[in-house]
């Protein structure tokens, strides 16, 4: 069975991070942040956004790249 994620926040082996996976032109693509796990782990709400420029994928963890 195939998984594809959209978005997903975790631990993948030793590596923490933010992946995110797009459709784009019949291809499906996905890419990771790392992150530090401290930060996200707080208890608190915070903010992940992903843009797409047409060029480039980019993911923003409370507002920084």
């Amino acid at each position: 069975m195939t998984v594809r994620r959209l978005l997903a926040i975790g631990k993948d082996g030793a590596f923490w991070g933010v992946w995110c996976g797009f459709g784009i032109g019949g291809r499906y693509v996905e890419f990771g942040a790392p992150f530090d796990r401290e930060k996200l782990s707080d208890g608190k709400w915070h903010h992940v956004a992903v843009s797409f420029d047409g060029k480039h994928l980019r993911i923003f963890v409370d507002g920084v790249k």
